[in-house]
């Protein structure tokens, strides 16, 4: 082979694997996060370190408060992961990120909790791979000021002989919901969406109906016949009080149950009620250890790891039940 043809080899191989980044910049970040937050009926403030129960100091891209309740939105560990990370493995750089993030929401919520405070956590992977748009960066600006994205969102591209490894979507939220944190990432997000998020005036059903698109509106708001099925796939309880104690625990939590949407005509205010609705449509079944119907299984896989499934892990760990432990093996796992 000539040198010539070696060297088109060469450029074709090199060109074989494409990898992209786009991130939004702090200040459409922010505004994206308030319309978010705001949504969830909380006050919003911005960014700000809080020294957790280790004396260390954390970074939170956003924080919202209500009542007793405080939202903490954990992302600014992925700054910190990449800045620490001489690495430009992505895969390692995420995996960083996962593990700061987790030792930041452990060492804050211990102090908060000390302080009577109810804690809600919300992980931002704040990356998007899956907009493509790369190869000629005045392109990329084409693209965003047709699409009238936000101007300061931020492009990284490359080209790669081997592929370039990655965490999925799936392990970072089974991260974030192994300790009852809602997840959310860029990822999840389409280009309307994130057009929709980064403008000021955006109007309250807007943000819910994207809150609820992403599953994020029922961690705060659970559907009370969602929550008793969730809670009873990964609890296995058989007791017949569970509906009114899972209840009565969510309302403490301060996420008000809502209506119901598997057994509409059943009283979402009385979960025994729910429950029996649910055992009479097949969705439990307990005269055994609690099966799950050929219909229920559809329904609660495709919940369990939503930000739904991880407001249950953390309801059945304030509950303390002896099979938390094997619930967050499974949740980690990804069964």
């Amino acid at each position: 082979v000539g040198l010539l043809e070696r060297i088109k080899m060469t450029h074709h191989k090199l060109g074989r694997y494409n990898h992209s980044e786009l991130r939004l910049g702090d200040q459409s970040k922010i505004i994206l996060l308030r319309n978010l937050i705001e949504g969830l009926g909380f006050t919003f403030s911005g960014a700000d370190s809080i020294t957790g129960l280790s004396g260390l100091h954390h970074t939170f891209d956003a924080i919202g408060t209500r009542d007793q309740n405080i939202l903490l939105v954990v992302g600014g560990a992925e700054k910190l992961a990449k800045k620490e990370n001489l690495s430009s493995n992505p895969r390692i750089q995420m995996e960083n990120w996962r593990n700061n993030s987790l030792l930041s929401a452990y060492d804050v919520q211990s102090v908060l909790s000390q302080e009577g405070l109810v804690v809600d956590l919300m992980f931002f992977h704040n990356i998007n791979y899956k907009i493509r748009k790369g190869g000629n960066y005045n392109e990329f600006e084409d693209w965003v000021s047709e699409l009238g994205l936000p101007h300061d969102i931020e492009l990284s591209y490359a080209m790669s002989v081997n592929e370039i490894s990655l965490m999925s979507t799936e392990e970072l939220a089974n991260a974030a919901q192994s300790i009852g944190a809602s997840f959310l990432t860029l990822d999840s997000l389409s280009a309307e969406d994130i057009i929709s998020l980064t403008h000021k005036g955006i109007g309250t059903d807007v943000k819910k109906d994207i809150l609820s698109k992403l599953r994020l509106l029922q961690y705060f708001e659970p559907p009370t016949d969602e929550l008793l099925l969730s809670a009873y796939d990964l609890s296995g309880s058989q007791n017949k009080d569970f509906p009114k104690i899972l209840f009565d625990t969510s309302k403490y939590l301060g996420h008000e149950p809502s209506a119901n949407v598997l057994v509409p005509f059943a009283d979402f205010n009385d979960p025994i009620s729910t429950a029996k609705e649910l055992e009479n449509n097949k969705y439990i079944d307990f005269s055994h250890d609690v099966e799950i119907s050929e219909t229920g299984i559809k329904v609660t896989q495709s919940i369990r790891k939503t930000a739904q499934g991880s407001f249950v892990i953390r309801i059945l760990n304030s509950l303390g039940l002896p099979k938390f432990a094997k619930v967050i093996v499974q949740a980690i796992k990804g069964e």
